[in-house]
């Protein structure tokens, strides 16, 4: 909890609509934090249901509450984005968690250690993600990005993700222009001005649960789609023909998927898959 005119270490930073059922998860998960020195911000885009209500109970907890309509997701994290104050933001959106009490102050310590030798733009870690069926089964991704992974998959998730305040200065808010696929875009500016990866730092540790289910078929499709954009925006031509290749693949796996969906099969075959990679949780 940061006072007035404080300069915090970290911005944590809630994006919710109509979250009653999650966002009071997401709020104890910051609140119990055993490291101190952040100001948490939550935006509202002018939720109708018991969200703000529930939001009241911790108000003491909360530094800057905004509730407003907006014009989606990433216009709402744009928003925190202006008001933050710390030198690292982060991103735990209502329905997400850290991992455990510890994070902040871990990453704090990796941060700090880092900085010592280099600075450090943007550090992430590990994430789990909670499957939206009943049982939830868990799996992790995240591993340390590479040239090649970074343009042709996501190489990141924002829940597990600390950025350098000042760097929002020099790439720019997310771009508005991308329904779906703002924050990959963001990234590909970033390493596009960058023209290296040595600023970011992977942690090898799990730092927060990400609930899936947030996204249909149709945004999947969506996303792939404006990934081709941005390929083509940023990349070289040898990565706009892989990222092609990638967007038929996808096509390919929404249909599976659909068609797993539909016959009540997806968990048991995100069990079966990442059972064999060894990365269930």
């Amino acid at each position: 909890m940061c006072k007035s005119n404080c300069e915090p270490f970290f911005s944590i930073i809630t994006v919710a609509f109509n979250a009653e059922e999650y966002i009071e998860r997401t709020i104890e998960s910051i609140v119990e934090q055993n490291y101190s020195d952040y100001e948490y911000i939550i935006i509202d885009g002018g939720s109708s249901d018991r969200t703000i209500s529930i939001i009241s109970k911790y108000r003491d907890n909360v530094d800057v509450l905004v509730s407003e309509g907006d014009k989606g997701i990433y216009d709402a994290m744009n928003k925190g984005v202006l008001l933050a104050k710390g030198k690292y933001i982060n991103f735990m959106n209502a329905g997400d968690t850290f991992y455990n009490k510890h994070i902040l102050y871990e990453v704090y310590h990796s941060i700090t250690q880092a900085n010592s030798q280099q600075k450090v733009d943007i550090v992430y870690g590990k994430v789990v993600n909670i499957s939206s069926e009943k049982p939830n089964f868990r799996y992790e991704a995240g591993k340390p990005v590479t040239k090649y992974s970074f343009y042709l998959s996501m190489p990141m998730c924002h829940q597990t993700m600390f950025t350098r305040r000042d760097v929002f200065k020099t790439v720019g808010l997310f771009p508005l222009e991308r329904e779906m696929g703002a924050f990959y875009e963001w990234l590909s500016i970033y390493y596009t001005q960058k023209k290296s990866l040595s600023g970011i730092l992977f942690l090898p540790r799990r730092i927060a649960f990400y609930l899936l289910g947030g996204h249909s078929f149709r945004a999947m499709k969506a996303a792939s789609r404006e990934r081709l954009l941005t390929a083509k925006k940023y990349f070289s031509l040898e990565y706009q023909v892989y990222n092609y290749i990638r967007h038929i693949v996808t096509l390919l796996k929404v249909s599976g998927l659909a068609l797993l969906t539909r016959y009540h099969l997806l968990d048991k075959y995100r069990r079966a898959k990442y059972r064999l990679l060894n990365r269930g949780v």
